[in-house]
């Protein structure tokens, strides 16, 4: 932990006095830093020093977090959408590969780190692998100057915009340009985004980098009625006249709480004026503006006056608060997202999904650990699974089953366009000739009947195989030869 980190008998007697009960139970931060050291240890002293956020606050794992959070909120379940420091001297791939692992190991909902370089192959192999909700672009990754006069499109090619949506992906969005929000360049590319990409859910982090009033309030007028198509989070957001005008302007539908964590973990509190805004801090950093020291042991966390300020503005609407700290979030990451992944084997718990499609487990076991394996999942459930096998000519889909609660609504069509995407081959599925609506499925999907097997399922299934009560004989086989 850090060693400025502690926690005061003033900090127990403000929680206990402003958010102890005015909070709710689950609290989920939508904008979360985690790494380890040796995914920054290449980040020179020069872009530390030049940045005040760094300086008190650029390492912090999950246990670290976890830590942190248990001192401050002791009787909350408090969760984290988590983010890589998108630095570009950091080891990016090793911090996303951290947050896979994070996601794997904690459920947490995880957000995939992009380099303008990277390829669309690369970045979607590895989302779905790690099981990703979303992206996060970043300005350092186009430049070394945080607030560089870049375009959104430098920094986050329109060809991974398109990856994004195509998955359906939510984007975290930090905004660039001195102008922050309000810079008409940044308004013209937030439309571009919004009409080009409409499966993207944009959205805004910091309020747009609008600390100050006038900023957001510009904002809001430049974006009209397309405000109403983002979403925005609170991280590093102090300013009440800033919160207030979110809550009076927005849907709170569309504000998620968010820390910006390991930043806000000292004592201090902020200030503003028509040229920025100042942190007055009892912490002893450079940056430090401090100038009522002898008002420094009042300070409380910054974390605690950011949650006071929003809870002030909600006024103890239940419905409201738990959106803001928690649902509104779920919608966004969670809900909304779906990963499809490739699994070296099928876990137990999983085989009676096979069977739904293929009910001999004998036969499922003898050619499932030949199979490529595919998991679907939504909100961290597994609700289909596909294999498939390699052949001289083809590679066959052996199996594509979905959890019976959701089929018809789309997982089997998923799985199956994934693989297609993936092949550079033609594809070959066997289904029996009473499954109408298997071959339907399939039909709908791009393939076309070419030849069948008599008597396969009288002559390889020890017991007869029925589908909605008709006998199965003949294996119906159908082609995809690509588009």
């Amino acid at each position: 932990m850090y060693e400025y980190f502690h926690k005061t008998k003033l900090d127990e007697v403000y929680y206990k006095a402003h958010l102890e009960s005015r909070l709710p139970h689950r609290i989920l931060d939508a904008h979360a830093h985690f790494n380890l050291l040796e995914h920054v240890k290449n980040v020179s002293e020069e872009t530390i020093k030049g940045d005040w956020a760094l300086e008190c606050g650029m390492l912090m794992t999950y246990e670290d977090a976890r830590e942190y959070t248990s001192v401050m909120f002791p009787d909350k379940d408090w969760s984290f959408v988590a983010l890589p420091w998108p630095l570009r001297e950091a080891d990016t791939e090793g911090n996303n590969a951290y947050i896979a692992s994070l996601i794997e190991k904690h459920r947490l909902i995880g957000l995939y780190t992009v380099r303008p370089e990277y390829s669309i192959k690369s970045i979607e192999q590895a989302y779905l692998a790690g099981n990703f909700s979303g992206f996060k672009p970043y300005p350092y990754m186009a430049s070394a100057v945080k607030g560089a006069q870049v375009s959104i499109f430098d920094f986050m090619p329109h060809s991974q915009f398109a990856l994004a949506d195509r998955l359906h992906a939510p984007v975290l969005m930090h905004l660039p340009r001195a102008g922050r929000l309000p810079d008409k360049e940044n308004i013209k590319e937030i439309r571009i985004i919004l009409n080009t990409y409409p499966n993207v859910k944009l959205v805004i982090a910091h309020f747009g980098r609008c600390f100050q009033h006038e900023y957001f309030i510009r904002a809001l007028d430049e974006l009209g009625e397309d405000v109403h198509r983002l979403w925005f989070d609170t991280a590093a957001v102090l300013n009440p006249k800033v919160l207030t005008l979110a809550f009076e302007r927005l849907d709170y539908h569309r504000i998620l709480f968010g820390t910006d964590l390991p930043i806000f973990l000292w004592h201090g509190t902020r200030e503003w004026d028509a040229n920025g805004y100042y942190n007055l801090c009892r912490e002893k950093f450079s940056w430090n503006t401090n100038k009522y020291p002898e008002k420094a042991e009042s300070y409380t966390y910054f974390i605690y006056e950011q949650m006071k300020n929003i809870l002030d503005i909600i006024d103890g609407n239940s419905e409201i608060t738990n959106a803001v700290f928690f649902d509104n979030a779920i919608q966004v990451y969670a809900d909304s997202a779906y990963h499809i992944r490739q699994v070296d084997f099928v876990p137990k718990r999983h085989m009676q999904l096979l069977l739904i499609a293929d009910p001999d487990e004998d036969v499922v076991r003898e050619y499932i650990n030949r199979c490529t394996i595919y998991e679907y999942t939504e909100n961290n459930r597994v609700l289909g699974i596909a294999a498939t096998l390699e052949l001289n000519d083809a590679l066959e889909v052996k199996n594509i089953a979905v959890d019976p609660s959701s089929q018809r609504g789309g997982v089997g069509s998923k799985l199956l366009k994934h693989i297609q995407q993936l092949s550079k081959q033609r594809l070959i599925v066997g289904t029996a000739d009473a499954s109408a609506e298997a071959q339907a499925f399939y039909i709908k999907n791009g393939f076309k009947v070419f030849g069948k097997l008599p008597r396969f399922f009288v002559d390889n299934y020890a017991e007869p195989v029925y589908d909605e009560g008709r006998l199965c004989k003949d294996m119906i086989l159908l082609e995809w030869m690509g588009e």
